[in-house]
């Protein structure tokens, strides 16, 4: 019983204290982008200004200018078409399909699913001076090429209120 209000005070305390940390850091401009991928190109749908306080998680995705990216990546460039930031983003055309195994239900079975079609929204940092952004993906290496394959673009928009 003492065990139990003693972990019940330390998870209050740790909700009140990730409460404070949370309240006092500053909220920051971001974009919510709702994309179509449609034979292997993007479409932007909607695009929405939001005021939030950005994820530590969607913040490490941002790659350095020493890092590669890797897989699927998007760019946010100023009017003349610098590149103010690069990051990381999840590859949208594939699902994790998880469901009960038909022979034991007491199991679950995961696929994944590659989606030919598939609308998906992503949550993008808004620095002051980024007009666009590009969605680039990096070719697979073939065998028996020796050049590194360069990146292919997906969709250029610009970032403005859509929708």
């Amino acid at each position: 019983m003492q065990k139990n209000r003693m972990r019940a005070a330390m998870l209050c305390v740790l909700l009140l204290v990730g409460g404070l940390i949370m309240a006092a850091q500053k909220p920051e401009k971001a974009y919510r982008l709702s994309i179509r991928y449609f034979e292997g190109k993007f479409a932007l749908l909607k695009c929405e200004e939001l005021n939030k306080v950005l994820s530590p998680v969607l913040k490490a995705r941002l790659l350095k200018e020493s890092e590669k990216p890797r897989d699927f990546y998007f760019e946010i460039m100023d009017s003349q078409g610098k590149t103010l930031l690069r990051s990381a983003m999840h590859d949208p055309t594939v699902s994790l399909m998880e469901y009960p195994d038909p022979s034991d239900p007491t199991k679950i079975r995961s696929s994944l699913v590659q989606h030919e079609d598939v609308i998906f929204t992503i949550l993008v940092p808004a620095p002051p001076s980024g007009k666009s952004i590009r969605f680039l993906r990096l070719r697979a290496a073939q065998p028996g090429v020796t050049a590194a394959p360069g990146p292919e673009e997906l969709g250029t928009f610009e970032l403005k209120v859509i929708g």
